[in-house]
């Protein structure tokens, strides 16, 4: 999953709206990207943690310690490759595999029974305590964080369309493949 965010915020062109949000919180506050990650599943995670705790395991914690250690590492290794001086062709290239490997990387977590990143915990917490569907509640967290990132000056271009529309349906898809698979050894 960092993989895949670093890909988006190296291509430029946008990425899905928690990436933008955390983008914008550092661009802000003057913090590594990483820093903001660890910083913006933290929150949540003490949001999580005071509200609903069965849903925190051992992954959730590793969730909010490891996330931005891994973002910052390859956005480092990234920037050594010059990304965001490609032609528009290869950043978009770039963006959709990074957009599809974070769709994966949620699928494969979640498939794993570990437990989950502190705000896909908060986003079911709130799915199952109000009168709207997970869906609807997904679709309300993703348009928050994205005005927050337009405030913040995170990047909003095609690769947040693309986050939003491809990783839905590619996490579901990789949760039950890698779901199947386990129930079949």
């Amino acid at each position: 999953m960092s993989l895949g965010a670093a890909g988006c915020i190296r291509a430029s062109l946008g990425s899905d709206p928690v990436t933008a949000f955390t983008q914008g919180v550092s661009r802000t506050f003057s913090l590594s990207y990483g820093t903001a990650a660890t910083l913006f599943n933290l929150i949540n995670f003490l949001i999580v943690l005071c509200i609903n705790r069965s849903y925190i395991h051992f992954g959730t914690i590793l969730s909010v310690v490891l996330t931005g250690i891994f973002c910052d590492s390859f956005l480092y290794g990234m920037s050594l490759l010059h990304i965001e001086q490609s032609p528009l062709f290869v950043r978009t290239v770039i963006l959709l595999l990074s957009t599809v490997l974070t769709a994966v990387g949620l699928g494969l977590y979640q498939a794993a029974g570990l437990g989950i990143s502190p705000g896909d915990a908060l986003i079911q917490t709130a799915a199952g305590s109000l009168p709207f569907s997970l869906g609807a509640v997904r679709v309300s967290y993703d348009l928050l964080l994205t005005a927050g990132a337009l405030g913040l000056g995170g990047v909003i271009h095609i690769g947040t369309l693309a986050g939003i529309m491809l990783t839905g349906p590619v996490m579901s898809r990789t949760f039950r493949w890698a779901c199947d698979r386990c129930r079949r050894r």
